[in-house]
């Protein structure tokens, strides 16, 4: 579906199958078909919603199969009533990518996240929020002096970024912290990062990096509360790098990995923990620093 400039006024059906969140670019799909043309005629025009679009946005032109639709919501606008029967249930849009490197194209599910923004909590695609934000910074960064000034390799004070955030959260925007770190899934920036981000000079850590950041910081508070001795405690770090390469609890067939062998094996491992000790700790790793996503 075309969402930007196109003079096709004589456009009289919409096919809607591209899922959005965006109420931009849901004006400028539907706008595709609300021109008249008095060439044809043409004083309406039907939307065919396979996305859930319309419903999401509380569209509330006319449906022909309004009456239908109030009992069976979210089948397409389109289906003809025969088709409508008791065995009709909704199923929720799933999206679906074809990567282009896969296997025999292979298909991939993408999940799309959303980020709520305004008083009255709209929901816009995060990809689209971030798109909106990395554009506003780089037209921002030409003309405000405290974007030019991160994008010349400074800090800002808080002072100097709370003025900022100010001017960036804004009816029209509503970028801020709350919402960016929504959106880029990293909830500990802050706005200097996420503006060095757009610009440009800074890459985020990925999903992945938190999570061995967020096991690396449980494990050495889990390693001085246990007070270890120094060689178990060199055992144990090297359990938790097969942890974080494996992403599966740790069991003690792990020491018969050559890894371990380099360091005496099982049942040196043995010696230095003790038998029931070994396992009581591997147990305990797992459960409360060994966490799943």
């Amino acid at each position: 579906m075309m969402d930007t400039g196109i003079d096709a006024p004589m456009v009289e059906n919409i096919i809607m199958v591209r899922p959005t969140r965006s109420p931009i670019l849901y004006q400028q799909m539907r706008g595709r078909g609300s021109r008249l043309d008095s060439r044809i005629n043409k004083k309406s025009f039907r939307i065919y919603d396979f996305a859930g679009v319309t419903k999401y946005f509380n569209d509330e032109s006319y449906n022909p199969y309004s009456e239908i639709a109030k009992a069976k919501a979210g089948i397409p606008w389109g289906t003809e009533a025969k088709d409508f029967v008791e065995e009709d249930i909704e199923v929720p849009a799933g999206f679906i990518q074809v990567a282009e490197t896969a296997q025999e194209n292979i298909d991939v599910v993408i999940k799309r996240a959303y980020v709520e923004i305004g008083a009255e909590g709209e929901k816009i695609d995060s990809d689209d929020y971030q798109t909106a934000w990395e554009r506003q910074v780089q037209e921002l960064a030409q003309a405000e002096p405290l974007v030019k000034k991160v994008k010349d390799g400074q800090e800002l004070s808080n002072d100097e970024s709370q003025i900022l955030a100010d001017r960036l959260n804004s009816p029209k925007f509503y970028f801020n912290e709350v919402n960016l770190r929504e959106a880029y899934r990293y909830p500990i920036g802050t706005l200097n990062d996420f503006i060095k981000t757009a610009l440009g000079i800074q890459n985020l850590p990925t999903e992945e990096q938190l999570y061995e950041d967020r096991i690396g910081e449980l494990f050495e508070a889990w390693m001085i509360d246990k007070q270890f001795k120094p060689e178990q405690a060199k055992i144990l770090r090297l359990v938790k790098n097969q942890y974080i390469a494996r992403r599966s609890p740790i069991e003690v067939s792990i020491f018969n990995e050559p890894i371990f062998q380099q360091q005496g094996g099982l049942n040196q491992i043995l010696r230095i923990f003790g038998e029931d000790a070994l396992q009581s700790t591997l147990k305990e790793l797992n459960q409360t620093v060994f966490i799943r996503r």
